[in-house]
């Protein structure tokens, strides 16, 4: 049995690339149905925003074929043959120590993020509620989850925040000491906006507001979380007044938010101004209750941290080579497992024949019957004992795979693998 991983990710492709082979879990499930039929033993398909992969489990002597054939199907989907640079394709240790860096968030573009893990364990859930997936596959991806709980348990890669935004409401945090029960707005709907809103989303605050200088762009966005109120962005100084947390993040040219429209504040503010050109003027900053921070004063902490993650990754990866090399030789053994099967079986059909002859010659008791049973079958077993364990000893895969051909053949078995 080999490991397969045909993939187009972030490291291959461009985003436009990367939507044209991008799958819904209807066209997950049709295509894993589809390979399923064209004999692949076993299958999963992993798709993000980025990237989509497709793992599978086949027949060693087939892998090439196969392999071409998943190579195939992506190039189907993008209907174009320059698409094939974008496709990565790998067997054997290079496809399991892939699929354990996938789960380890090491192939990622933010290094060792963790929203990663549960996309995988939804995908191999997926197949699992289907069939697709079996001994290999279950055994790979449980086994890459496993290793990669274990790196951020043990190195915590994840916990130092890379994004500004994250790092920005991380310091936030620190300052109040929690968010529970406070009051925030963010104003803007693009990337760093929506970021804002999804963080802060999960926290326990007493309120949750955002706005948006195109009213139905809010509302559209606020639509994708609970309990988010949309307020006027006219109403926004009003609003400014009685929160405790003020994120903006909008493309305008111009403050958004002047000093002079702002009355008296009754209460601290924290402000996180992360557009560039500032939403926030500076003068604000330079009251007593505002504790105004910017993007430039987030971004050395967000350069250290992706230094922390590099420097952590490195340990990150001594601890992939370690779970797939134990992997490997999982691999390498459970290849003898059908040669052993039908020996075993052979071995079976030998005693039973062997008794019944003996049986029907010689007169026994129920007692005498039961000895020279467990004799017999101590015979055969010790017979067989010896090949198996020599077999199962051999490290190399092609001398492996050599000696189970020439078992097969010795023993009339039909090849299968």
């Amino acid at each position: 049995m080999e490991i397969l991983a045909v993939s187009v990710n972030h490291n291959t492709a461009g985003a436009e690339e990367r939507e044209k082979v991008s799958m819904t879990t209807s066209q997950r499930i049709d295509l894993m149905n589809d390979l399923l039929d064209d004999g692949i033993l076993e299958v999963i398909v992993l798709s993000t925003c980025n990237r989509t992969e497709i793992y599978a489990a086949v027949p060693r002597v087939q892998k090439r074929q196969y392999a071409e054939m998943l190579t195939g199907i992506f190039m189907g989907m993008a209907g174009d043959d320059s698409f094939n640079a974008c496709i990565q394709s790998c067997s054997g240790t290079r496809a399991v120590k892939h699929i354990y860096r996938v789960a380890a968030g090491l192939d990622s573009v933010v290094l060792g993020e963790d929203q990663i893990l549960g996309q995988l364990r939804e995908a191999h859930e997926l197949a699992l509620d289907m069939g697709a997936s079996g001994k290999f596959l279950n055994k790979t991806i449980r086994d890459a989850i496993a290793t990669a709980k274990q790196i951020k348990t043990d190195i915590k890669i994840s916990e130092e925040p890379i994004s500004v935004c994250s790092i920005g409401i991380k310091y936030i945090e620190k300052q109040l000491g929690s968010l529970e029960n406070k009051t925030a707005l963010v104003v803007g709907t693009g990337k760093m906006g929506r970021q804002a809103l999804s963080y802060l989303n999960s926290m326990k605050l007493s309120k949750l507001m955002m706005t948006n200088r195109t009213h139905h762009k809010g509302v559209e966005v606020a639509q994708q979380y609970d309990d988010v109120e949309v307020v006027s962005y006219d109403d926004r100084y009003k609003v400014l007044e009685s929160v405790d947390i003020l994120i903006s993040a909008t493309g305008s040219p111009h403050v958004i938010f002047k000093d002079e429209l702002i009355g008296p504040l009754t209460k601290p503010l924290i402000i996180l101004d992360m557009a560039i050109p500032r939403d926030v003027d500076a003068a604000i900053g330079e009251r007593k209750e505002v504790s105004l921070n910017v993007v430039d004063d987030l971004k050395a902490i967000s350069d250290e941290n992706t230094e922390k993650r590099k420097i952590l990754s490195v340990v990150a990866e001594e601890m992939v080579d370690e779970a797939v090399e134990t992997h490997m030789v999982w691999m390498l053994t459970s290849r003898v497992d059908p040669v052993i099967h039908k020996l075993e079986k052979k071995r079976n059909k030998i005693c039973v024949d062997t008794l019944d002859i003996l049986h029907k010659k010689i007169k026994m008791d129920e007692k005498e019957k039961a000895l020279l049973e467990k004799m017999v079958q101590s015979a055969l077993k010790r017979m067989i004992r010896e090949p198996i364990i020599n077999l199962k000893k051999v490290e190399d895969t092609l001398e492996q795979e050599k000696m189970i051909t020439v078992m097969e053949n010795l023993f009339d078995f039909k090849e299968s693998h």
